[in-house]
């Protein structure tokens, strides 16, 4: 399986769809580019005057949050921050003579002889920024403008920020993703999940491996990938069928997250795992036995006890289970053997298979032993009735 985020290109304020764009540059107004580049043919001064760049940023902000504020979103501020690197970018492009590339997937480069007019072209004309300038979890904006002497043109950046943008640390990040999670989950009716931090490092690995292979995507084991510039923004792209089970599973209490960043995106692997999955092999034991006896107790039978030499007797055909090797057992039948990600799960299974149904189910039974072997994420369960 594999999530990708398609983010376009943007060169001199346009997608760059091919070797050609078009452009608008201090001194090569409306002229054609080859590769996105802009060529100079008079001299110009880099800046523009104080008050009218801010102006012209107070207009460009104003020209964000109206259409915010009609869909009832709450309005961006400028950051100072921000606003500082993107106008140490905008000075640059004006001294390179109009040449200028972003694939950040979130920066909407303006070029032209009006700022608030070249940026509302490029949310017209590509949805993907107009859907960006209108993220609910966007709350910060960073605009930088530099104009040529006579105002007749200007360019620079818009920076839209994420909350997740703005997380310092993978412990903030891992914290709001599972908020973002468990609001997607309760939004279907589904139960919170809690951080399982011990499973943490295999995610945190196969998230690097992603890396390595530059694709997200996942083997063995569910797991909810995705790759994005914002790591809290892969939940969104997780309402497919190939990862919603992380949504709607009812059955999950815990996950896992591994977070690695590659240049300015985001590798996430999440895994949703059970209450049996994250306990400790004596506690998946006990609860197999109070299952089992729960099952006994509605036919009147009696309950079975744990015996440890049957449980000491049935290691060896856990573990050969556990890497799909067969197992043999004499006859009349008294084992039950069963391979899962989650052997609190095992009951259930034998229950819907006749043959290990009547054998847990033996009415003159009065003893269990059983046993768990662990191989790549999968436990082989071997159960013993005498």
């Amino acid at each position: 399986m594999t999530a990708e985020a398609a983010r376009p290109v943007q060169t001199n304020g346009t997608v760059n769809q091919g070797s050609k764009t078009g452009s608008s540059s201090p001194n090569n107004r409306g002229a054609g580019t080859t590769g996105g580049a802009s060529t100079s043919t008079a001299p110009w001064k880099p800046e523009a005057g104080t008050e009218d760049t801010s102006q012209q940023i107070q207009r460009l902000l104003d020209a964000i949050n109206k259409p915010r504020i009609a869909k009832h979103l709450q309005p961006v501020t400028l950051d100072t921050a921000l606003s500082a690197k993107q106008q140490a970018r905008a000075d640059e492009f004006l001294k390179s003579g109009g040449r200028v590339f972003d694939d950040s997937g979130s920066v909407v480069i303006v070029s032209g002889p009006d700022p608030v007019e070249s940026y509302q072209k490029t949310l017209k004309e590509q949805d993907y920024f107009r859907q960006l300038a209108e993220r609910p979890d966007v709350t910060k904006v960073g605009i930088g403008l530099a104009g040529n002497e006579d105002g007749s043109w200007w360019g620079g950046f818009v920076h839209f920020q994420s909350e997740g943008e703005a997380l310092s640390t993978n412990e903030q990040r891992m914290t709001k993703l599972v908020e973002k999670l468990n609001a997607a989950r309760a939004a279907r009716g589904a139960g919170a999940l809690q951080l399982a931090p011990a499973f943490n490092p295999e995610e945190q690995q196969w998230a690097q491996h992603m890396k390595d292979q530059n694709k997200a995507y996942y083997q063995g084991y569910f797991r909810a990938v995705g790759r994005n510039r914002d790591p809290l923004a892969v939940v969104d792209s997780w309402d497919t069928p190939g990862f919603r089970e992380i949504l709607t599973g009812k059955k999950y209490t815990h996950v896992a997250i591994g977070l690695v960043q590659s240049g300015n995106e985001w590798f996430v692997s999440a895994r949703p795992l059970t209450s049996g999955q994250i306990a400790s092999d004596q506690q998946r034991i006990d609860t197999i036995v109070r299952q089992i006896n729960a099952e006994r107790a509605k036919k009147n039978l009696a309950a079975l006890t744990l015996d440890a030499k049957l449980s000491a007797s049935m290691q060896s055909n856990a573990e050969k289970f556990s890497r799909s090797q067969r197992v043999s057992f004499p006859l009349p039948r008294r084992v039950v053997l069963d391979l899962t990600a989650d052997p609190t799960e095992s009951v259930s299974t034998w229950l819907g298979d006749k043959d290990s149904h009547d054998v847990i189910m033996n009415p003159k039974a009065t003893k269990v032993g059983l046993a768990l072997a662990q191989n790549n994420g999968l436990f082989g369960v071997a159960g013993i009735i005498n």
